[in-house]
Formats: structure tokens, C-alpha cells, sequence
């Protein structure tokens, strides 16, 4: 309300109250990788470490920046890669961070499922996914992964080494159903994902900083400290040299001494600095 020695103006005004509370956990890592051969513009992947699993976080904010971190402009944001449940079971569902060896726990539980349940866990790619827990009724209530069913009391294995197996997943996104019929219930399932971490694909863009910051975000806020990543600008040369030319002077045979004779770029500009001979087939 605004107001004086005389009293309130009758119309308040209503601001929702943030409480900032911003992730506690920061990237592990980042790596950027321009495709874009333009000087000044740059286009391509940059790979994110998640590190240990964040409840507060949802993804990463990408800002330029200078060489300081002080943000300039939002380059983007990447999503979190943790798992979502989706079906009419998802309330019982098990997804929670593993804080002791990293990545998540997920499945249905190990304390006993119900009659008729369905429920899809989303997990986005790439990373590892292995079962820990298994131990429902044969045949009949299935985990789903890749196109395979798993059921029954026995882990996958892998055939080589007797140890529980080991899926890899690949980049982008992947389901993983759960499904038990409408009678015998038994104990459950639990699995391991432990995510590579996450991509943000940066599209062409004018450079606006000389560095990316990477910073941890959530629905309260970012981190104020992040990770600094200088994104070098693939610019190679436009032209290549006009000829070449190798003289041999080693009499040996299967042996090779001399001299490479090359004619330069007609237009060599500030692009090119030399030229690199490579051994290579036909």
C-alpha cells in the first residue's frame, strides 16, 4: 500500500515473494566444441559435467562472459538430466539422488509393488544404467529397456564376467517402463543411472564474450559462481596452398629425406600462419 499521515491508498499492489535458494552443487566440468569454420561465429556443442545430483537444480545457465565471469548475455540453458516418471503409478516410484557414489536411484522400490501398476521413467542420454534390485513375479511384471523386458529374481548379468550388466545409454532421450498384471505381486526393482552429463548445442551465433560461464540453476535462482570456458573459434584458412611438390635425396630404399616445395595461397591474408604436411593414403 502506498501511503501518508492521512491514510492508505485503497489499491495495493501484489508482488509474489522469491525465496533464493539457488543450487548448492556447480557443473564438474565443460567443453565446447565449435563446427562453425567463420571467424567471429561460432556454433556447436558444449558438453556439461553434472557432478553429484542437485534436488534444488534443474539445469545450467549459459551466459557470456568475460574473462573475470562477469555475465554479459544468456548464451542458453541446458536441462538437468534427471530422470521424470510419468503413468498412473508415478507417485510410487523411486527417484532419488545417490549421494554416496553419484547419478540416481530409480525404480519401483524394493518394499512391494501392487496389481495393475504403469509407470514410464525418462532418462535423458548418454550415461550408464544398471540394475541393483530385482524381484518381481516372472513373466508377468516387466522393467522394459531398450526394446528388452526384465522379470523374474535374477539380475542381468553380463556373460563374460558374471557381474551385474552395465547398459550404455546414448545421447538424447530414453524410457525405461514399468508394468505389473492384475495378480501374484512380489518385492520390486531398483536401477543405477549415472548420466555423462548434458549438451547444450549452441547455434550460430555472433561471439558477444570471451569466455562461457556455466552456472547451476534452479527454480530459486543460480549459483553466483559458475565454471569459465573459453570457447576457441574454429577459423581455419579459406584457401589452401596452390601446389606441392617433394623431391626425395635419401638413397635408401623404404626411406625418405627431402624437401617439400610449396606454392602459396594466391590471397594468404591473416588466416594462414603456415603449412602442416601430413603422412596420408591415396
Amino acid at each position: 500500500f502506498a501511503g501518508n499521515s492521512h491514510g492508505l491508498w485503497w489499491q495495493p499492489l501484489v508482488a509474489e515473494l522469491l525465496d533464493y535458494a539457488p543450487p548448492t552443487v556447480p557443473p564438474s566440468g565443460a567443453d565446447f566444441t565449435d563446427a562453425n569454420p567463420e571467424a567471429g561465429i561460432i556454433g556447436g556443442s558444449l558438453s556439461i559435467g553434472t557432478g553429484q545430483p542437485d534436488p534444488r537444480r534443474t539445469g545450467f545457465n549459459v551466459y557470456w562472459a568475460d574473462a573475470n565471469g562477469q555475465r554479459i548475455a544468456l548464451a542458453g540453458m541446458a536441462l538437468d538430466p534427471r530422470p521424470n516418471v510419468t503413468g498412473i503409478s508415478r507417485a510410487s516410484m523411486v527417484v532419488q539422488p545417490n549421494l554416496h557414489s553419484g547419478g540416481w536411484i530409480i525404480g519401483r522400490g524394493m518394499d512391494g509393488y501392487n496389481n495393475d501398476e504403469e509407470a514410464i521413467i525418462s532418462i535423458n542420454g548418454p550415461g550408464r544404467l544398471r540394475f541393483t534390485d530385482l524381484y518381481t513375479e516372472d513373466g508377468y511384471d516387466e522393467v522394459e529397456v531398450f526394446g528388452q523386458t526384465y522379470s523374474g529374481h535374477e539380475m542381468p548379468r553380463d556373460p563374460q564376467t558374471g557381474l551385474p550388466m552395465v547398459m550404455v545409454v546414448p545421447k538424447g532421450q530414453h524410457q525405461i517402463t514399468w508394468s505389473s498384471d492384475g495378480s501374484v505381486t512380489e518385492s520390486g526393482f531398483l536401477m543405477q543411472w549415472t548420466p555423462a552429463g548434458t549438451v547444450l548445442n549452441i547455434r550460430d551465433v555472433a561471439v558477444q564474450g570471451t569466455h562461457f560461464l556455466v552456472v547451476s540453476t534452479g527454480r530459486n535462482g543460480d549459483m553466483q559462481d559458475g565454471m569459465l570456458v573459453e570457447p576457441a573459434d574454429w577459423a581455419p584458412p579459406s584457401a589452401g596452398a596452390a601446389s606441392a611438390e617433394f623431391t626425395d635425396t635419401d638413397m635408401s630404399v623404404g626411406a625418405i629425406g627431402g624437401t617439400i616445395t610449396v606454392g602459396r595461397a594466391a590471397d594468404e591474408g591473416d588466416s594462414i600462419n603456415r603449412y602442416i604436411a601430413y603422412w596420408a593414403d591415396a
